[in-house]
């Protein structure tokens, strides 16, 4: 999903009235992608202000609803926002997810690096060797190193591993610990097999620059 344009419009949504004659009210969210949102509120239809987006000031409840609406919209805006800083591309599903707080939580670094070292492991006399093993530990150690080097920190999530990232590594490889330029490559090129898809994209461009 890009961001050329994206806007969000309220309306009450005559097709799904309930029995008591009320209209839901959705959020139009226009993207790439059209998406609707219910905002879980039922209001009469002649209380709605079709220029404003909101009940009529003199409707009973309108403080209340205006209130909840303009929060509902707040919401989305900021989920927007928050996706969009990340800078990669979104779904719909993913927005939604934000919107309503159902957010899984991203991987880190390293735990994407455990994961794929125990896989190795299991592996090893099958289609690898330990000695290929002991390098990606040795990798794996040299970047929980780093991390706390550079970063202050025990992990980062997946998403920073973008080529800023392979050019410190590069920088502590060949200064700080024991490595000439073609072992820091390696190490590097390890990394990239150890990442997931989305840093692979970053790693990939540190190799053709």
């Amino acid at each position: 999903m890009t961001t050329k344009r994206f806007t969000v419009k309220l309306y009450p949504r005559k097709d799904k009235a309930n029995r008591h004659g009320q209209t839901p009210i959705y959020a139009r969210i226009m993207a790439d992608k059209k998406m609707e949102l219910s905002t879980g509120k039922y209001i009469a239809v002649k209380e709605w202000n079709k220029k404003l987006q909101r009940l009529n000031v003199n409707s009973p409840n309108a403080h209340i609803l205006n209130t909840y609406l303009d929060s509902f919209v707040t919401k989305i805006l900021q989920a927007h926002t928050q996706l969009f800083a990340d800078d990669k591309p979104f779904t719909n599903e993913e927005l939604k997810e934000r919107i309503f707080g159902r957010v899984v939580k991203e991987k880190t670094l390293l735990e994407t690096v455990s994961e794929h070292n125990l896989n190795f492991e299991q592996r090893i006399g099958i289609d690898y060797s330990y000695g290929s093993y002991k390098n990606y530990k040795t990798t794996k150690k040299y970047l929980q190193a780093f991390i706390e080097h550079q970063y202050k920190k025990k992990d980062i999530p997946i998403s920073q591993v973008k080529y800023a990232f392979c050019e410190h590594y590069f920088t502590y490889l060949t200064s700080v610990k024991p490595c000439n330029v073609n072992g820091a490559n390696k190490h590097i090129q390890r990394l990239k097999c150890m990442s997931s898809k989305q840093s692979e994209l970053f790693v990939r461009e540190y190799f053709l620059i």
